[in-house]
């Protein structure tokens, strides 16, 4: 892989997927106006307005349930988040925050109400380690989410992220385009290599994985049925 910075991070795939499938959203959108006699706008600001209220229900649960992350609670996770925000140009840090995960191994990242967000699931904290570069991978891929509005731009493109192919091609290029995002995070392959064996097979069984024969499954595996989930991206 070539050496990463914040001016070639963003994968060269993204871009071209999101013109295609802009290209279809427009006129499938038009379509939808002209059929419903535009009652599909009222339909939309529903379901947003739904969409914004149980997303501030998340929002509230974790100020109140969660672990917030700062310098003085949990402060080598906190310091390794302020590492990354930097190295990927974040002047406005999300909030970071830990929740209990019932052994799941996970991480996201949302926003409400023009604030960010960052959650790690507590699982994934005791499987990395609050400073490691794993951890440093995992916070710079969500904060590609953030920092790509990834969000907002799939809501632009609803009517083509259904459409087999296309939907997947382009969800793969954002995921892509964050792993680079936590490659450049973290300044280690290896690492974020580790990382995403931990999150496919979990703590132990990644101490045992091969990094050659993962990254081989991917590319060894092809199909129809598997181009519906993903789509292959070269380094």
């Amino acid at each position: 892989m070539h050496s990463l910075t914040t001016d070639n991070v963003v994968s060269p795939k993204e871009g071209t997927y999101f013109v295609i499938a802009l290209l279809i959203s427009i006129p499938l959108w038009a379509a939808l106006t002209l059929l419903t006699l535009g009652f599909v706008w009222i339909a939309l600001a529903v379901i947003g307005i739904v969409l914004w209220f149980t997303n501030g229900l998340l929002v509230a649960g974790l100020k109140s349930n969660a672990v917030a992350v700062h310098p003085h609670q949990l402060s080598r996770l906190n310091t390794a988040f302020c590492e990354v925000c930097n190295t990927l140009g974040v002047t406005h840090r999300p909030e970071l925050y830990i929740i209990q995960s019932g052994g799941l191994l996970n991480a996201f990242a949302t926003r409400h109400s023009g604030r960010h967000f960052v959650v790690v699931y507590s699982q994934m904290l005791e499987s990395l380690g609050p400073d490691s570069l794993e951890m440093k991978f995992l916070l710079g891929h969500e904060i590609g989410h953030i920092r790509r509005n990834h969000l907002v731009r799939r809501l632009l493109l609803g009517p083509a992220l259904f459409l087999p192919l296309i939907g997947a091609a382009y969800s793969r290029s954002c995921e892509s385009t964050c792993d680079r995002y936590g490659v450049l995070g973290a300044g280690d392959v290896g690492a974020s290599l580790r990382a995403m064996m931990t999150l496919a097979g979990g703590k132990e069984a990644a101490q045992e994985m091969d990094p050659h024969h993962f990254a081989e499954q991917n590319r060894k595996h092809r199909g129809f049925f598997v181009s519906l989930v993903t789509t292959q991206e070269a380094s």
